[in-house]
């Protein structure tokens, strides 16, 4: 009697546990069955939308792994589509709630759910964010030996460089992504990676390289019929003729690039076009062109919520106001382009603007303002300069400190004792103290001979060169100033200031230092700054960081000047 209810009961187990079996494969078989169907249709969100609320259905009672992952990407990638950002991020983020599990069942949708919102990210102009999703892909990819992934992450983080205006930095990020391509051999993949790195080059003025590039890409896309990339590089091509001012040509490839982007449904590539083509009119200055086509595409980066294509077409605008002589308009749309680049924290967008509102205030004869809006732009310049620096510093200290081996810090570790010991404080502390002074003595000393020598030679310069003859100097602002009564000349962003010992107020003139000491350096003149050329004649007294002038004007005196000050009494100007 026990034994007949103890086989009723595992019968009754096995029946269930196979009826459950059979209604888990039968949603496995159902959801997959969706998934490829969704495959069939890349290019359309409005099917990858319906498959993917559909794989959600049959996925979200039982928490079906595989279908809760695949129906939010198909949902974050429909939103991608239509340019809508903000719902893209939003579905990946639900789909990273399996991220776990995800990473160790369903690599490969996991991590193209990482890629797909760090470009959301980017796509929207928030780089800082793409730039960390990005670095989490190439992490993940790397631990996973998923080097075509690890490509994907370096060709996106050369974007994110490319896009802060790290043009160096973005080349070397896409060079090791194309030379995994080509360990991978994996040609279709190349074209991508040498358009965005003809593009950098092109950022750095380099646009015969930059040709180069976009031929090689457009040869292996051909070669490899790839279609998508083949008419990516038209565009880029087209973008690079202008610069090389062929713009028949750039407007050739334009124009055959359209059909296929309206074909395809490719609204922002679209848009990009008419955008560039726009760009080839105004550079051949024909403006009524040029704004037909910057009106279409602003009009289209609206209809898609794209601020970094408003950002751009509000600038080339602005642009173009100032062909047509419609000040007062340029300004308007270039501040408009300014708001959206501060808020999206486009420096480089921001730096362009800023260039064209001072042209425009220089064409309103506000020189202030342009002056203004001049340093701003030299401003983002330096910060660009500066941080691109820094991150190369940065990278190198990162790269040390993971190459360290774990056997050197237990090292470290056990002798920690004695390097916390009093006795090893004291000592490394006077010990550092002893070379900083030898090191300040011998610079002082070095110092002072160099004063005491430039002294002497600007009394031998003073005794031996005679006056030097009147000359004129004929300025851009059509003043005309006498060289012998020059004192000094003062660089104050892209205008100079020209202090002479008769007047108070100063002659100003847009030119360049460079320009002036070509001018006035056989006349008794040397630059002793990077913002300042004196009259050596006027000189009365030298200090190591300083000079003053017989009216009791002081300058500052570069170190970098030094020696070339020193070159300029040693040669006398010719009688």
């Amino acid at each position: 009697m026990i034994l007949k209810k103890i086989l009723s009961v595992v019968s009754l187990f096995l029946f269930l546990f196979s009826t459950t079996l059979s209604a888990q494969s039968n949603i496995d078989t159902e959801i997959e069955s969706l998934i490829t169907e969704a495959h069939k249709y890349p290019q359309s969100p409005d099917s990858i939308t319906n498959f993917g609320d559909r794989i959600l259905l049959k996925s979200k009672p039982t928490s079906h792994l595989r279908g809760m992952i695949k129906g939010y990407l198909l949902k974050g990638m429909s939103n991608y589509m239509r340019g809508d950002m903000e719902k893209s991020i939003v579905y990946n983020d639900s789909a990273l709630l399996f991220k776990d599990e995800g990473l160790i069942h369903e690599y490969d949708n996991t991590i193209q759910v990482y890629i797909n919102k760090a470009t959301a990210y980017g796509r929207k102009g928030t780089g800082d964010s793409a730039k960390v999703y990005f670095g989490i892909v190439r992490d993940l990819a790397l631990k996973n030996k998923d080097y075509v992934n690890v490509a994907v992450a370096y060709n996106s983080l050369g974007i994110g460089a490319k896009n802060n205006a790290n043009y160096s930095e973005a080349i070397t990020l896409y060079e090791k992504a194309l030379h995994i391509w080509d360990s991978l051999q994996q040609e279709d993949k190349k074209p991508s990676v040498l358009m965005n790195i003809g593009i950098a080059q092109s950022n750095l003025e380099d646009h015969t390289q930059a040709n180069k590039s976009f031929h090689e890409a457009l040869r292996i896309a051909k070669e490899t019929k790839n279609v998508r990339d083949e008419y990516r590089t038209y565009n880029n091509l087209s973008v690079n003729l202008n610069h090389l001012k062929q713009y028949d040509s750039a407007r050739f490839y334009l124009k055959k690039i359209i059909p296929y982007y309206k074909e395809k449904k490719h609204l922002r590539g679209e848009y990009l076009a008419y955008q560039n083509i726009g760009r080839s009119f105004l550079n051949e200055k024909k403006s009524d062109s040029a704004s037909l086509y910057f009106t279409k595409a602003l009009r289209g980066f609206k209809k898609l919520k794209n601020e970094v294509g408003k950002c751009e077409a509000y600038m080339l605008l602005g642009q173009n106001k100032i062909n047509q002589g419609a000040y007062q308009e340029a300004i308007t749309y270039v501040d408009s382009s300014i708001v959206i680049a501060k808020k999206l924290k486009l420096d480089n967008k921001l730096k362009g603007n800023y260039e064209v509102l001072a042209k425009a205030y220089e064409k309103l004869e506000d020189y202030k303002s342009s002056n203004t809006y001049l340093k701003y732009a030299e401003e983002l310049e330096d910060k660009a300069y500066k941080t691109e620096n820094a991150k190369n510093l940065n990278d190198l200290l990162t790269k040390h400190q993971v190459d360290r081996k774990d056997d050197v810090i237990d090292d470290l570790s056990e002798d920690k004792t004695f390097y916390k010991s009093t006795f090893f404080i004291v000592t490394a502390i006077t010990l550092g103290l002893c070379v900083l002074l030898f090191f300040f003595i011998k610079s002082n000393n070095a110092s002072k001979k160099e004063l005491t020598l430039l002294r002497e030679e600007l009394e031998e310069y003073n005794k031996e060169v005679p006056a030097a003859p009147s000359t004129l100097l004929h300025l851009k602002s059509k003043a005309v100033l006498k060289t012998e009564a020059l004192l000094y000349i003062k660089s104050d962003g892209h205008y100079l200031e020209f202090f002479s010992k008769d007047t108070n107020k100063p002659e100003i003139d847009r030119d360049t230092l460079k320009n002036c000491i070509e001018q006035l350096q056989s006349q008794g003149f040397a630059q002793i700054h990077k913002s300042y050329v004196v009259n050596l004649q006027y000189i009365r007294i030298i200090n190591s960081t300083k000079i003053m002038l017989e009216n009791g004007t002081w300058l500052p005196l570069s170190r970098t000047y030094k020696p070339k000050l020193k070159e300029t009494l040693l040669s006398k100007p010719p009688l």
